[in-house]
């Protein structure tokens, strides 16, 4: 028997291959570091969804159910169409009460890539935890930040 322990991603369009990178490290993690001990760390992200307005109080709902709230970012909020902004202070709002499970909220930016064209950072943004700039350094980020969360779950 497992305990679970949900994980909200959040990742922009232009951010996909580190939405598939979240997905197999936390796939590995659970697999050698995780299930040994009884947890199981769940995904709950946006997949292949380019409008996610209609859906927001289903969004709501699983942000509310989640232990973390994990923001990967360029820079920027997004469209209109897959907009984070509320998403990231709504699950602020959930980590500051008590009687929700949000444990702790965390940006990552992935710094500009030479080939994609640089727009400016919107000036709300919150500050990141961890910045990166290749899949791997990503991919480095999480098991860390995994490794972290699963030693604060008791033995």
């Amino acid at each position: 028997m497992y305990s679970f322990h949900r994980i909200f991603c959040a990742t922009p369009f232009e951010l996909d291959a580190e939405w598939r990178v979240f997905h197999d490290t936390l796939s590995e993690f659970n697999e050698a570091a995780s299930m040994p001990r009884g947890i199981l760390l769940v995904p709950v992200s946006l997949a292949n969804m380019t409008d996610k307005r209609p859906m927001q109080a289903l969004i709501d709902e699983n942000i509310r159910d989640c232990r973390y709230y994990l923001l990967v970012h360029t820079g920027r909020w997004g469209p209109n169409e897959r907009n984070f902004q509320y998403d990231y202070h709504y699950a602020m709002d959930c980590l500051a009460n008590p009687s929700l499970p949000m444990a702790e909220v965390v940006t990552l930016y992935r710094a500009p890539v030479k080939y994609i064209p640089v727009e400016p950072v919107s000036p709300d943004m919150p500050v990141p935890n961890a910045e990166f700039s290749s899949p791997a350094e990503f991919r480095q980020l999480l098991w860390d930040l995994f490794t972290r969360w699963l030693a604060s779950f008791p033995a």
